[in-house]
């Protein structure tokens, strides 16, 4: 499963789906984490601030699912999304 956009409501999305028991999940998420995440974001700590979400949030996860296997895809520009989002059938994007 690919779960792309970690804001609020694909941090709540993930969250869900991890505890239900999925096995393997990708996470992209190419934004940073700002100050505003703090409020809405609660897979991210302080201290991310200024990095990557999908990398901080993977750590949040593992926590409540240590058998999850979870991919982290690297930061890409929306050029090269295409191909990535037609490996998978999409159900929806948050």
């Amino acid at each position: 499963m690919l779960l792309l956009g970690l804001t609020g409501l694909g941090a709540e999305v993930a969250k869900n789906i991890i505890l239900a028991g999925i096995k393997s999940i990708v996470l992209l998420d190419p934004s940073q984490v700002t100050e505003e995440d703090q409020c809405s974001q609660f897979l991210v700590a302080r201290e991310d601030v200024g990095k990557n979400v999908s990398m901080y949030t993977d750590i949040t996860v593992h926590i409540w699912a240590a058998y999850l296997i979870t991919y982290i895809m690297p930061v890409i520009s929306s050029s090269h999304l295409e191909p990535v989002l037609y490996t998978y059938s999409l159900s929806g994007c948050f």
